[in-house]
């Protein structure tokens, strides 16, 4: 539905882009990675010294506004958590 026009994308927000995306019914494939669990916290997200809690740093725009506590997390729950989240940890 969108013309033939170029786009810059890069300057675009993500939210600009998601809202792009949909209107002209263009998608962009997924990046395939495995996470690093092994860290402590997504990133981007800051840890609490001496534990396993993370704090979101002011650029998150995520649903989950408070810390975590992941001391008692699996891989599973981490994965659901961050799906669930949008914090993402990174790739190996």
């Amino acid at each position: 539905p969108c013309n033939a026009e170029g786009y810059t994308l890069a300057k675009m927000s993500r939210k600009a882009r998601e809202r792009w995306s949909a209107s002209c019914q263009a998608n962009w494939p997924c990046k395939v990675c495995e996470r690093d669990f092994t860290e402590v916290c997504p990133k981007g997200w800051s840890n609490v010294a001496g534990t396993m809690e993370c704090n979101p740093s002011t650029a998150y725009d995520g649903p989950c506004k408070g810390g975590a506590d992941f001391s008692e997390y699996n891989v599973a729950m981490l994965k659901k958590w961050s799906a669930a989240c949008r914090a993402y940890w990174k790739c190996k």
